[in-house]
């Protein structure tokens, strides 16, 4: 599909809070239709999902044609996940999603076609409105698409972590492609992709001992090293997450995804360091991320000081 040159929201008071608010509303419609499915029934569903969808795509149109399109992106982002519910709801009101879970060993019908009509509206909404958000929409179908579907061929473990992983440099490839040019704007949520994508992948790998959340340790460094050649900040985000749970693991020798807080925390086997050396060991983090920051040296947007 080609893009167009897509909008790009200044960062502001007025564009943070559009953001947050459709955010906000993603997720309460999500446990909203949630319960009224749980209470109601599928068929229900479909009519609660058909109102809100239809509800979406107008205030959708309605902005557009006011001049406002970052609202109106934003409403087609909330709309996409909508037609998602819509979908999923009908296929089980008329009996081909009963008893159906995605990212199971069982290679079924409706969540494919669920997903591939969620990818689809995706890339035409982003198409339309110019929103690169919408990419992050189409980027995360096509990872349940692929994901699923690996999992109900293949099975599950290193199989879908394999296929995370090829996904992922497909995904910096695209970004990559998309760099140059007037569709410099829709990369940064293709390098999201790649970058969550490439690093789960690493963690399911190398979760194992010592040695693997070493070798994790060194991935996150390279992510660094990717934030400082390609000037996209999110590989530096994602890196220095890596490389707190790393000093989680070796700090509390747990699981550090599930230990992510080791001050309010501790290991529950009595066998973790004492509260003063965990915080002298953060504070060793803290000065590695500012000596990475100088290593990066990229551009700052403060202003300079008073002469």
């Amino acid at each position: 599909m080609e893009l167009r040159a897509g909008l790009r929201p200044a960062w502001s008071s007025t564009s943070f809070l559009l953001y947050a608010g459709a955010f906000t509303v993603a997720a309460s419609l999500g446990i909203l239709l949630a319960t009224l499915g749980a209470m109601q029934g599928s068929t229900a569903l479909v009519g609660w999902s058909v109102l809100f969808l239809a509800l979406l795509l107008v205030s959708a149109a309605a902005a557009r044609l006011r001049g406002q399109h970052v609202l109106a992106g934003l409403c087609a982002f909330v709309a996409v996940g909508s037609l998602g519910v819509l979908l999923g709801s009908l296929l089980d009101a008329i009996g081909l999603a009963d008893g159906v879970e995605p990212f199971d060993r069982d290679f079924e019908l409706a969540p494919l076609l669920v997903e591939v009509a969620v990818l689809a509206a995706a890339l035409a909404a982003a198409r339309s409105f110019r929103l690169p958000l919408l990419v992050l929409a189409a980027s995360i179908a096509k990872a349940v698409l692929v994901l699923d579907t690996t999992a109900g061929i293949f099975g599950l473990g290193g199989w879908v972590a394999t296929a995370a992983l090829l996904l992922g440099l497909a995904e910096l490839g695209t970004a990559l492609a998309l760099e140059g040019g007037e569709r410099k704007s829709w990369a940064f949520w293709k390098h999201v992709s790649a970058a969550l994508l490439i690093g789960g992948a690493a963690i399911w790998f190398l979760d194992g001992g010592d040695v693997g959340w070493v070798l994790i340790g060194l991935a996150s460094l390279a992510y660094m090293a990717l934030a400082r050649s390609l000037g996209r900040s999110v590989w530096a985000v994602l890196g220095a997450v890596g490389l707190f749970l790393v000093t989680t693991h070796f700090v509390d020798e747990s699981y550090a995804l599930v230990a992510a807080i080791p001050f309010y925390f501790p290991s529950e086997d009595g066998g973790g360091i004492e509260l003063w050396q965990t915080a002298l060991v953060y504070t060793g983090l803290g000065v590695v991320y500012a000596l990475l920051g100088l290593f990066l040296r990229q551009p700052t947007t403060h202003d300079p000081p008073p002469a």
